[in-house]
């Protein structure tokens, strides 16, 4: 059917006369249209007829509309209802109410029959009508629209906020019957304007229906609708309270500190401006304190700035208790306060108002649980009105009064002089210079020789910071590095600096393969307290492929007392890495020894000022003994700093200072210089004491128990060969002399202990490369144990062994001993003196376990991981853990087996071994 009699269908057809009509064939193709819905869709018989009845309807409803065609056509003369959206080819969707009815049945249609209207229109005006109302209920404004009369004609929802009338109560009322209305000699004004510029905008203070008063911003215009004949206003108005609050807060904001409170500077600098212009009229003096708070940094980059913030809203609280009324105390900036008080009588009275503003902050902080003490550097300046003085130069000098308070030891108060002012020029143009004198690279190196003093080798080199100035010269750290703390410049110094001393110990690794140089690089408390540190040196390690025990970081007595705890948990993080710890200036700070011994360091660094006097003065040499005998009791090697001359050397040589390092050697030299140094060096030679000793010795008689304790005393710098052949001669040589033969027995098992130690050293690089070999053999596992008692645990320590008489295994036996070792050497560290270690055993056909157990602390479940890292250090383990465990793991792991760490109950550790009874090749 491609043509039909629309007269003969509009007999026969519903709806036929609709606005919108045509047929289609039950492919929904389009069979006819009517001339108004061509009309409507903008096209011809030739353009549509054949194509889908569907092509002109708007995407989202196409499934309903083909849903609508599939039950019209499931069920003939059922009339299906829908509304849809279509396009004509040329314009806007329009909005069609449409009935669909199946009449393929019928002989004189036989097609489905799409009728309806454009709604397009009605539905839109509908829909302004009911969204022009929510859109006034919406708005964040008050709508008031009067007439001509001043008659309420319109009032949304947000008037009835506002005003507290009633939609009901408003309209058809005189708005000036209202309590809302402008006063009226304003009104009369604002009349006049809208009257005359069509709009007025404004601020005025007007009253709710329960009559309190509420300031509004209101904007009325005029508003003429002729074709409706209506003239009248319309009003838009808000709330103003928030804003004048906003704009009181604002302004309180502009000249008070966010966190405290306080005036800030500008306030500040106001308020001294004031009390000069005061002065000036009424002779008199004023005082001008400048406070900053010692180390603070160190708060927030440890505990985060909550725990500083709460502590800065305290120190403000108690410096204002302290004050008069009539004083101000501001909070400056960071950690930094600043305090004008007027109609003092001279600089005593001042001194005393800082000595109270310092006791009133002498006691703890709790923050978070933890006690926080604050130490104010305090500058004063007294201001008497001579001219030119202004509030900007006050505070100026007493800037720099605090600052020279800092640079005589902190925690102090000082009264301003002008030789201050001229150090505080000093400071801002070096610290100006400084700023660029990494990037001009102007900051240099030196390194000074470190010498072993039983052999006279060199074993390293300490990197000093030297500022190659263009116009000063080489200029000295002592002249730069107050600076370059305060402004916090030495923290990329400090960074610059290892990275420079990492390049330069690849590189002489690299041209000196014979000599296994260390490099010492120095930290500031700065530098401590950065929470980078430990990531910018591991990133120098890995970016220079450096071994970490070629690097050791010097940090001074002084800066790792200043927090302790803090000091801990960092020199424990860089530890993990493998790199060594120094403490530098030894003797100079104010350690407390029960920290020492848990600091995971590995030298202490006499200061050179014992060192001087070495020569001279008995009470130096007394000092130093004491601290080298300190570092061995605490398995510390000791180094000493500044030794010039051979009297020095002898007496340090005599005291038995392992390490030293002064102008005896040489200067500080630059890096092509120690390079020459080093290839060129030419250690002591000497005949080794023990081998002297033995040459002269004839006849037993001839070795005193003293000659011999003597001898003894280098066995470490002797082949282990040496060692362990001399002992054997000397136990024979002293047999008769009990305290000698015990001496040499203990040599002996020594020696055993560190041939043990250079095969741990010698299989940890095996592992490394991944070329360990095992060698297997079969053996009595229980009775290797026994053995390995009697070497590994002192006689005082009980042993007991429980669980099996015999345990046979194949594996590496010499392998197995070194983890046993190593796992009795642990349990006795950790075990408390006089209760046992305990070793049972456990085995199948398959495996054997191994369970070595002590009483002492235990490690906590998130730190047992720790035990078998590298170079692990624990708090009771001075010397750590070390390679050990590490190694014993990885040996295990290599059998077939394993290592692993449990706590008993109530209190102890287990190291738990297991092996395969058998190991293959």
């Amino acid at each position: 059917m491609t043509t039909t009699d629309e007269g003969a269908v509009a007999r026969d057809v519903p709806d036929a006369g609709s606005e919108i009509f045509c047929l289609l064939d039950a492919d929904a193709r389009v069979l006819h249209v009517s001339e108004q819905t061509k009309l409507l869709l903008g096209t011809t018989d030739d353009a549509v007829m054949g194509e889908s009845g569907f092509r002109n309807i708007h995407p989202a409803d196409l499934d309903r509309a083909m849903d609508a065609f599939a039950a019209a056509t499931a069920a003939p003369d059922e009339r299906v209802e829908l509304r849809v959206r279509a396009r004509p080819l040329v314009g806007a969707w329009r909005e069609l109410d449409l009935t669909v009815v199946n009449l393929l049945h019928d002989p004189a249609v036989r097609a489905i029959v799409i009728s309806g209207d454009d709604v397009t229109a009605q539905r839109r005006a509908a829909v302004a009508g009911s969204l022009e109302t929510r859109l006034l209920d919406s708005l964040p404004t008050a709508v008031v629209v009067t007439d001509d009369a001043s008659v309420v004609v319109l009032w949304n929802r947000r008037a009835t906020e506002l005003y507290g009338y009633q939609p009901e109560e408003a309209l058809g009322h005189d708005i000036n019957e209202l309590t809302i209305a402008a006063p009226s000699e304003l009104r009369t004004s604002i009349l006049a304007t809208v009257a005359e510029d069509g709009r007025w905008s404004g601020e005025f203070v007007t009253s709710r229906k329960d009559g309190t008063a509420i300031p509004i911003l209101a904007t009325l215009e005029k508003l003429d609708a002729p074709e409706i004949g209506f003239h009248g206003l319309v009003g838009a108005s808000m709330d103003n309270s928030e804003r004048r609050a906003l704009q009181v807060t604002l302004a309180h904001q502009a000249l008070h500190d966010p966190l405290t409170g306080l005036p800030n500077r500008a306030l500040f600098l106001d308020r001294l401006d004031r009390a000069l212009t005061r002065l000036r009229r009424h002779p008199g003096t004023i005082a001008v304190l400048f406070v900053d708070l010692d180390r603070f940094k160190i708060v927030n980059d440890t505990y985060g700035h909550h725990a500083g913030d709460e502590i800065l809203q305290a120190v403000g609280s108690l410096f204002e208790g302290v004050l008069r009324s009539e004083d101000t105390v501001a909070r400056m900036g960071g950690d930094e306060f600043a305090v004008c008080c007027e109609q003092l009588t001279g600089p005593a009275e001042a001194v005393a108002l800082a000595e109270r503003l310092t006791a009133s902050v002498s006691h703890p902080f709790l923050v978070a649980g933890r006690a926080f003490y604050v130490t104010p550097s305090v500058g004063i300046v007294l201001g008497t009105g001579v001219p030119g003085e202004t509030a900007s130069t006050l505070l100026r000098d007493a800037d720099a009064a605090m600052y020279h308070a800092k640079d005589r030891g902190r925690g102090r108060i000082e009264l301003f002089d002008h030789g201050m002012r001229s150090e505080a020029l000093r400071k801002a143009q070096v610290a100006s210079e400084l700023r660029h004198a990494l990037d001009r690279g102007e900051l240099v190196l030196h390194y000074q020789p470190i010498v072993r003093l039983s052999d006279g080798a060199l074993t390293g080199f300490e990197a000093l910071l030297r500022w190659d100035h263009p116009e000063l010269g080489m200029l000295l750290p002592s002249s730069f590095m107050d600076v370059a703390e305060d402004t916090f410049l030495i923290v990329p110094i400090g960074a610059w600096v290892l990275d420079e001393a990492g390049r330069q110990l690849a590189a002489w690794r690299d041209e000196l393969p014979e000599h296994p140089i260390t490099i010492s690089v120095n930290l500031s408390a700065r530098q401590i307290a950065d929470p980078h540190l430990v990531a910018t040196v591991g990133e120098t390690l890995a970016r220079h492929q450096l071994e970490p025990s070629r690097l050791s970081l010097e940090i001074t007595e002084s800066t790792l007392m200043e927090d302790a705890e803090v000091s801990l948990a960092t020199l424990r993080e860089l530890k993990a890495l493998g790199v060594q710890l120094a403490i530098d200036d030894f003797g100079t700070g104010h350690s407390s020894l029960a920290y020492l011994k848990r600091f995971p360091v590995d030298f202490l660094k006499i200061d050179r000022s014992f060192v001087a006097g070495l020569d001279r003065e008995s009470e130096d040499a007394v000092i130093v003994k004491a601290v080298v005998d300190l570092g061995r009791a605490l398995g510390l090697v000791v180094v000493a700093e500044g030794v010039e001359t051979d009297g020095q050397l002898a007496e340090l040589e005599r005291i038995g200072c392992e390490l030293a390092q002064g102008y005896r050697w040489s200067m500080p030299c630059p890096p092509g210089d120690a390079v020459q140094l080093a290839s060129g060096w030419a250690p002591t030679t000497a005949t080794h004491p023990v081998a002297a000793a033995l040459a002269q010795a004839e006849e037993p008689a001839v070795l005193s128990t003293g000659e011999v304790l003597s001898v003894l005393t280098h066995e470490l710098v002797t082949p282990l060969t040496v060692v362990k052949g001399q002992c054997e001669r000397l136990a024979t040589l002293v047999a008769d002399i009990p305290k000698a033969a015990e001496v040499v027995a203990a040599v002996a098992r020594n020696a055993e202990r560190i041939e043990h130690l250079v095969a741990t050293l010698a299989d940890a690089q095996q592992l490394d490369a991944g070329t360990v070999s095992l060698r297997v053999t079969p053996f009595d596992l229980v009775e290797l144990v026994e053995d390995v008692v009697h070497l590994a645990v002192p006689e005082d320590r009980v042993v007991e062994l429980a669980g099996a008489a015999a345990v046979h295994v194949e594996a590496d036996g010499r392998r197995v001993e070194q983890i046993i070792v190593n796992l009795l050497t642990n349990a006795h560290k950790f075990s408390p003196p006089g209760t046992p270690i305990v070793v049972w055993f456990e085995a199948d056909e398959d495996e054997v376990t191994v369970i070595v157990a002590d009483e002492g602390p235990g490690v906590a479940p998130e730190r047992a991981g720790d035990i078998f890292r590298k170079f692990a250090r624990l708090e009771r383990n001075k010397k750590g853990v070390g390679l050990g465990l590490f190694i014993s793991r990885r040996l295990a792991r290599a059998h077939g087996g394993d290592l692993h760490y449990r706590r008993r109950r109530p209190q102890g550790s287990e190291l738990v071994l297991t092996l395969p009874r058998r190991t293959s090749p």
